[in-house]
């Protein structure tokens, strides 16, 4: 690697506007959206329906504090030519701080992206953060993906104190339930959004490498790391 090789400067979004730069516009050519991150209480704007998915992922881990779309601008100089990345995410957990770039399969494996990513992943970590790819096997991998989603779509609202006592007095006082206890309740539509947004904060979890079913074990983990 060349002497000239490293990062010569990072531009971090304003605040007010969250992004370093406009993904949702009229002029775009690509299907772009508006993501609506319970976690992050805002419309998040995507490029590409892969990083949607990643959206639903990072909404539906509770390791995950805060996640960002296009959050700084890295300038870095890689064989001798200037160059300018937009990080598609920054991702910030209690134990690090991370950018992330989400790639499609036939994309990942460019040798220019190869390349930065080296650079960045080995540069970074002086500047208290770490870089890496975020595939679209990972993302997309199943069911964990549709779990998210299912979390996410039931978990939006907050969990009055007296449920989420209630739920913890009639079905965790053993440290754990099976799902079809709640959803063959009297009152599932009540305890599933619960269980849900319980889950999504870190209160119970799930396996969610596994199919969701009835006889899904559900954990309560008084907050614990789950994923």
């Amino acid at each position: 690697m060349s002497k000239l090789n490293g990062i010569t400067s990072m531009e971090w979004a304003p605040e007010e506007s969250k992004r370093i730069r406009k993904v949702v516009k009229r002029s775009n050519y690509r299907v772009t959206g508006k993501y609506p991150s319970w976690k992050m209480k805002r419309m998040m704007q995507w490029e590409s329906t892969l990083e949607r998915d990643a959206f639903y992922l990072l909404d539906a881990n509770p390791n995950v504090i805060e996640f960002r779309e296009q959050p700084a601008k890295i300038s870095y100089t890689l064989d001798g030519i200037d160059h300018c990345h937009y990080p598609d995410l920054f991702i910030r957990t209690k134990h690090a701080s991370s950018f992330l770039e989400v790639k499609e399969s036939k994309n990942a494996a460019d040798e220019f992206v190869t390349e930065r990513t080296t650079l960045l992943s080995s540069q970074l970590p002086v500047r208290g953060f770490s870089y890496g790819v975020l595939t679209e096997e990972e993302i997309r991998n199943e069911p964990q993906l549709s779990n998210a989603r299912r979390l996410v779509r039931y978990g939006r609202n907050e969990v009055p104190i007296q449920i989420r006592d209630m739920l913890i007095r009639n079905y965790f006082m053993k440290g754990e339930c099976s799902t079809s206890q709640i959803i063959n309740s009297n009152d599932c539509n009540i305890l599933y959004p619960a269980i849900c947004r319980m889950i999504l904060e870190g209160a119970l979890s799930i396996d969610a490498s596994q199919a969701w079913t009835g006889d899904t074990s559900i954990i309560y983990t008084e907050k614990k790391e789950v994923l």
